[in-house]
């Protein structure tokens, strides 16, 4: 459910592109996994996470900024014993909080815990329903029960009405066959189903932050037909009906991405939203990275000084571009009135809606037969 400050500044924000809807705060560099498409815990080795006191001081700015929405991930969030503290901090300043987790650290207690504190939604990372190609995605034997058991916490725990919680899935070579099953599984449990294309770089010697060098994940032209055939079928879902968060404009423009590296939709970074690391450092998202401190006496102010907007303007000007889900769908809710139309209707629907809490047995059953 949006707070009211969150519908101001993406009301504000729809109107000015100046407004900063949505940021993403790293609370942790730490992770228990090795993703083989991420590569954002090497960039982020020589930083220390922040201590509360220091979150206190992000919270404030955000506040000031009239930031809408803050995404906490990592890293992984759950490795820090204070998340909850954390998750009331941004709460209590009527932010919009969400967290992003690979729920491999989630016990019911600390689930409960974040809940209790303030959380409004929950994005759960599952890279396949067949545990032997997740473990293999994230290189954790293991991993796979675990998220299982993860989305069954929260499925439990979260409201049950006003809460939209998402299966995170980045789309690669080894999982694209699965999307339909997965779409359903997520229908069936009163999750979302959020699909990203795989980001990877081109050479080990790229600089961007985020994305791993990792061959066996990537497509190749044999595999064209295959990526048009699936997307055909997402966007079919999504008009039936099915759970599938990410917007039509999403759908249609992620194959030529995956294919062609073409990126059709306008960075409002650093204004619409930016991301922010585990030591506190600015960045116009979680590729590129700055030594700016968010922390520092005058950060506000050179915020929103022109010399600030020109030196980041550049980064984003040399960016090739992304279709991760955050940055594109926020300017695509900005631009244009057939998203917003739509995410208004999705909005309806989730409060017109009340959830069922399903156990773990329940979702390995629910696998078994859509499989």
């Amino acid at each position: 459910m949006l707070t009211r400050k969150t519908t101001f500044s993406i009301l504000k924000g729809i109107v000015t592109k100046k407004t900063p809807i949505y940021v993403q705060f790293a609370v942790t560099k730490r992770c228990s996994l090795k993703c083989k498409m991420c590569g954002i815990v090497k960039s982020w080795k020589g930083e220390k996470d922040l201590n509360l006191d220091d979150i206190e001081r992000v919270a404030n700015l955000l506040d000031e900024l009239n930031v809408g929405v803050v995404i906490l991930t990592g890293g992984e969030p759950f490795l820090r014993d204070d998340l909850p503290e954390i998750v009331k901090i941004f709460h209590k300043r009527g932010l919009n909080t969400r967290l992003q987790t690979s729920g491999f650290s989630c016990t019911e207690e600390n689930v409960r815990e974040v809940v209790k504190s303030g959380l409004d939604d929950v994005s759960i990372s599952l890279n396949s329903i067949n545990p032997k190609i997740h473990d293999s995605i994230t290189n954790v034997k293991g991993s796979w029960e675990k998220t299982m058991n993860s989305i069954s916490l929260f499925s439990r725990i979260m409201p049950k009405r006003n809460s939209m919680p998402v299966i995170n899935c980045v789309l690669s070579r080894k999982n694209i066959r699965e999307m339909e099953r997965m779409v359903l599984l997520a229908d069936k449990i009163g999750f979302y189903l959020s699909i990203i294309p795989v980001h990877l770089s081109k050479d080990e010697g790229e600089k961007f932050a985020f994305r791993g060098y990792e061959d066996s994940l990537g497509f190749s032209e044999r595999d064209f037909d295959l990526i048009d055939r699936t997307y055909s079928k997402l966007i079919e879902m999504k008009k039936k009906g099915f759970a599938v968060y990410n917007s039509m404009k999403f759908l249609k423009e992620s194959p030529n991405f995956i294919k062609y590296s073409v990126c059709r939709w306008k960075c409002y970074s650093p204004y619409l939203y930016f991301s922010i690391s585990p030591g506190g450092l600015f960045s116009p998202c979680i590729d590129l990275r700055t030594n700016i401190s968010v922390l520092g006496d005058n950060f506000l102010l050179y915020y929103r000084s022109k010399e600030f907007g020109k030196r980041i303007l550049r980064d984003v000007k040399r960016c090739e571009g992304c279709m991760y889900g955050c940055w594109p769908e926020i300017t695509y809710l900005c631009e244009d009135i057939r998203v917003l139309m739509e995410r208004i209707r999705e909005g309806i629907k989730i409060i017109g809606r009340r959830r069922r809490g399903f156990d773990y047995n329940s979702i390995i059953k629910i696998i078994d037969s859509i499989s």
